[in-house]
């Protein structure tokens, strides 16, 4: 089989079908029938974005606070880039590693013994980026040319972490090639342990994560 490909995808799990809705919405706006109110106030505010690591305390000083609501954008939040840089959030930065040392997954403790200022960004051990998008320093242990090393999905979205059907977070892995390429085989070197079900995709568009509506996942039937 050839195909001509700007990339393609592995998914790992079955993808759930979606099963359209149909029916009446009535809404009641009638004062005495109020379920529940928010104050936008309240419920509504900004976000500092990218706070380099310890430096919250310098940012959110007695001095600052009252400048940035001053604004009137409501209650101020940080946040971290997680995502970005291919991370873990972890919102207790107290527990332990589940390997000897400073190995394997981070555990949170359920419990904090002072209040939380900072939180944890963890790297996942199997995972990564060639090029992430936060620290500019990841690189992906599919394409870094150690046939000793390997990619593996995410183990906080399994049901052990989520409680939820393994089919409901299916997860995936995306090959630029850089431009269209003649594609006539894909090997893939399982570990264990390994998917059971899976499919193999190319793109048709430009680039599927920035114009999503400009292409289609296209699945190869002997994939």
């Amino acid at each position: 089989m050839r195909a001509s490909m700007l990339k393609f995808a592995l998914f790992f799990t079955a993808l759930t079908p979606v099963l359209a809705q149909t029916g009446a919405v009535t809404v009641d706006i009638h004062s005495g029938h109020v379920t529940n109110t928010f104050s936008p106030m309240l419920a509504l505010g900004a976000g500092v974005d990218g706070v380099p690591t310890g430096t919250v305390n310098n940012v959110y000083t007695s001095t600052n606070i009252p400048q940035m609501l001053s604004a009137g954008f409501g209650p101020l939040t940080y946040r971290l880039y997680t995502e970005l840089s291919v991370q873990d959030w972890h919102w207790n930065p107290e527990g332990t590693y589940s390997g000897p040392g400073q190995s394997g997954y981070w555990i949170s403790s359920a419990t904090s013994t002072q209040p939380i200022a900072h939180t944890h960004g963890f790297n996942l051990p199997r995972s990564g980026f060639t090029f992430d998008q936060g620290t500019s320093s990841g690189y992906s242990r599919v394409d870094d040319g150690d046939p000793t090393t390997f990619w593996k999905s995410n183990p906080y979205l399994s049901h052990t972490y989520t409680n939820d059907p393994d089919a409901d977070h299916p997860q995936w892995i995306m090959f630029d090639l850089g431009s269209k390429q003649p594609v006539n085989a894909i090997q893939i070197n399982w570990a264990n342990p390994y998917a059971t079900q899976y499919k193999i995709q190319y793109w048709t568009g430009p680039d599927p994560l920035y114009t999503d509506n400009e292409g289609n996942w296209i699945t190869l039937p002997n994939g």
